[in-house]
């Protein structure tokens, strides 16, 4: 059935903020990890993805992270207010590369 294929493998994206199951089913199945939540608490979110990769005898550098932020913007292109911990400019976390996620003070 669907020959020639066009590949072997169906990458699996997996978003979400739960450490012990969503961060679980992405140790197990996912290339690609969306952690949403608090910038400030990153660090513990990779610390957990750390954890339930090793629970399943699985490399973390195999799975790809990135990180799920948003800005609220004004008319003349600059913040209207402080941004909230959901409401940060977008940036993506990669073991090769430090800590982005554009939330400063």
């Amino acid at each position: 059935m669907n020959e020639p294929r066009i590949r072997d493998d169906l990458p699996i994206l997996i978003g979400g903020s739960g450490e012990k199951k969503t961060f679980g089913l992405a140790a197990r199945y996912a290339s690609h990890l969306n952690i949403i939540g608090d910038p400030a608490e990153l660090p513990k979110k990779l610390a957990a993805l750390d954890e339930r990769c090793r629970e399943v005898g699985r490399d973390r550098a195999e799975i790809e992270t990135s990180f799920l932020a948003s800005v609220a913007l004004g008319k003349t292109g600059t913040a209207r207010s402080r941004p909230s911990p959901r409401r940060c400019s977008s940036g993506a976390w990669r073991p090769d590369r430090s800590t982005r996620s554009g939330c400063g003070p």
